[in-house]
């Protein structure tokens, strides 16, 4: 049972997502 760095992982697809949604 190996723990996924997922809390890593969904802060940057947020802060990548809020980016370009802000770009747009």
């Amino acid at each position: 049972a190996r723990s996924l760095p997922t809390d890593k992982l969904r802060i940057v697809y947020m802060s990548i997502n809020g980016g370009i949604y802000f770009i747009q």
